[in-house]
């Protein structure tokens, strides 16, 4: 255990490894706000679809930069420290020569699709299930400045659209779509 502590040490004390979270964590910044968005106990639909926008805008800009530190950690010995651990738990005796012989070649084995790419992937899976009706009718009517200016200058027929289903679930489910009442209740809006 104790020359695992060590190479924990000696991994921290390394500037690289703090180059490479600080990378990580710019990355994926908007997705820590999406996150805290839902810990919260107040409302936060306006600010929701406005996050998920940053966090497409942020995640397409950053890619490189994710591949850039899954290259870097390869430089340092993160796959080694993991194996070592494993082998401490199972009380095992190899050498860490071998340990380090066989990490390398694990990590190549996962060479053919990058962290960015995998972040995309993940990213792509989790976004539809927070877009909806709500949060871009949210988006739209937002009073914070910022989601406000993001709004105006981005909504498109698909925003309008939303909304109007929207108004139709909640005030008009009862009316036909050619009513003169929800024509007024959408002309209003």
């Amino acid at each position: 255990m104790l020359q695992l502590e060590k190479k924990v040490v000696d991994l921290l004390k390394m500037d690289i490894t703090w180059e490479i979270m600080y990378k990580l964590v710019r990355a994926v910044f908007p997705l820590l706000i999406v996150l805290r968005l839902s810990d919260q106990q107040e409302a936060f639909m306006d600010k929701l679809y406005f996050y998920v926008r940053k966090m497409d805008t942020t995640l397409n800009k950053s890619k490189d930069l994710l591949d850039e530190a899954q290259r870097q950690t390869k430089l340092v010995s993160w796959k080694t420290l993991l194996d070592m651990n494993k082998k401490e738990i199972r009380g095992d005796t190899t050498s860490s020569s071998e340990s380090e012989n066989d990490s390398d070649t694990c990590m190549e084995d996962d060479d053919d699709i990058t962290l960015g790419a995998k972040v995309l992937e993940a990213w792509k899976k989790r976004r539809n299930k927070l877009i909806n009706d709500f949060s871009i009718t949210g988006w739209l009517l937002s009073p914070i400045p910022e989601v406000y200016i993001d709004s105006s200058a981005n909504m498109t027929g698909e925003h309008r659209d939303a909304v109007e289903r929207l108004l139709k679930k909640m005030y008009a489910s009862g009316m036909a779509d050619d009513s003169d009442e929800l024509a007024a209740l959408l002309s209003d809006f």
